[in-house]
């Protein structure tokens, strides 16, 4: 009110743990909190195994990108009217936003197990041992498994009804993972990689940031620069 009463199109951006308003907008608010507190933690981790935090500061970045884009949203609309905005945005808000609508099923009563390095949605998919080292890769399109199903040499199973749809699949998730994850160990990373990229088929070795930083892509997305 004070801003406003200085300057009227004045454009303020507010980023805190719970927001402006509300019963919890006092607490001090710190990323893993809003982790924790968004049910982020409940889906993190092994089956079975302990919660875990997200790596990064995630809760922090999601929260400055939204005010960020709030703050671009509200200049197009002070430009359009004259009429500042209080831009209210929370780290709790951001984790939720970001969500596949977990937040609607939980409030439906629907079950949300921990699935680790699965997929809610496709099967196979997941981290997968090769000889040297991990990769993640799998199948969402059922047309990508017509594609797998033959590189795995299980070309039968490309229509088979109880494969052919990810619904199949899905019932049968062990099964799958199971094909793909005895055909990757099989091979070395680079292996797997140049073969089911050939294929046209999604995967990505597991590196570190190190093995990251040196990968020529990120030269070529300017990702790392020289000084």
């Amino acid at each position: 009110r004070e801003l406003r009463a200085m300057n009227e199109d004045v454009i303020l951006v507010s980023i805190s743990g719970f927001g402006q308003f509300g019963r919890e907008s006092e607490r001090a608010g710190y990323d893993p909190l809003a982790q924790a507190a968004s049910g982020y933690l409940s889906l993190s981790g092994e089956p079975g195994g302990e919660p875990v935090k997200a790596p990064t500061f995630l809760g922090d970045d999601l929260a400055g990108l939204h005010g960020a884009l709030a703050a671009l949203a509200a200049l197009r609309h002070r430009d359009r009217t004259g009429e500042g905005q209080h831009v209210d945005v929370s780290l709790l808000d951001a984790m939720l936003f970001q969500t596949p609508g977990y937040l609607t099923l939980g409030a439906l009563g629907v079950e949300l197990p921990r699935l680790g390095n699965q997929f809610r949605i496709a099967a196979p998919a997941n981290a997968y041992r090769c000889r040297d080292g991990r990769v993640v890769a799998g199948v969402v399109l059922d047309e990508h498994w017509r594609v797998l199903a033959r590189l795995l040499g299980r070309p039968e199973l490309a229509h088979d009804p109880g494969y052919a749809t990810g619904p199949a699949r899905l019932a049968r998730r062990d099964a799958v993972d199971r094909l793909l994850g005895d055909w990757l160990a099989r091979r070395s990373v680079a292996e797997a990689v140049q073969q089911l990229g050939a294929a046209g088929l999604p995967i990505a070795p597991v590196r570190s940031y190190a093995e990251a930083a040196r990968d020529p892509l990120l030269r070529d997305r300017d990702m790392l620069q020289e000084v």
